[in-house]
């Protein structure tokens, strides 16, 4: 029963994550961004395996000029570097919430 209930608590959290996106990115403005920094983070799994994931902190101005910057991982794949252009999607009533397409 405990295993159950664990697998429908993270269906759940994956559910309203990926609807959060969704929302912000249906419901959101579209502008041009820049990525200012990518940090890399590497962990040891109980295996001894090394993982290594990168986040960029982006950039981008809203419709009124306002400069705010956002988060986003990139996962183990850094396709992009410092500097370039981004697609991010930012809600217009509150622009802390941004997606980045990437």
């Amino acid at each position: 029963m405990g295993t159950l209930i664990l697998i429908i608590i993270i269906f759940v959290v994956i559910v309203v994550f990926l609807n959060s996106r969704y929302n912000i990115r249906s419901q959101g403005t579209k502008t041009e961004g820049q990525i200012l920094r990518i940090d890399r983070h590497t962990t040891t799994d109980s295996y001894g395996i090394r993982h290594t994931s990168y986040y960029a902190t982006y950039e981008f101005h809203d419709d009124s000029g306002q400069r705010w910057t956002g988060e986003k991982s990139m996962g183990g794949n850094r396709r992009k570097k410092v500097g370039d252009r981004v697609n991010v999607y930012y809600l217009p009533k509150n622009p802390r919430r941004s997606d980045v397409d990437w």
